[in-house]
């Protein structure tokens, strides 16, 4: 027999198990380069706009506080930077 008020604990232990904290990288696995993401490696820490780009698809600045949506498009090009505008990481998506 299943208690009640058994199952309101089971739930929360579920939902707790898949909860990351803010901030915290989600392992995926490896993302085929659907962008040319591959080709800015070499320039991470450099200024965005001193860089020459080729895209194949769309390109997403993204800032440290700027707001994201969480659509996948595996063919944009998104480029984090930091506050000065010096490239943190390329990825598609």
């Amino acid at each position: 027999m299943i208690r009640i008020a058994s199952l309101p604990a089971a739930a929360l232990a579920t939902l707790a198990a898949c909860d990351t904290a803010p901030g915290t990288p989600v392992e995926t696995a490896p993302q085929e380069d659907t962008c040319n993401a591959d080709q800015l490696s070499d320039d991470i820490g450099r200024n965005v706009g001193e860089l020459e780009i080729t895209a194949t698809g769309p390109v997403r600045t993204l800032g440290p506080n700027d707001a994201r949506t969480m659509d996948f498009v595996p063919e944009r090009l998104n480029l984090e930077v930091d506050a000065e505008g010096n490239l943190v990481r390329a990825f598609c998506g």
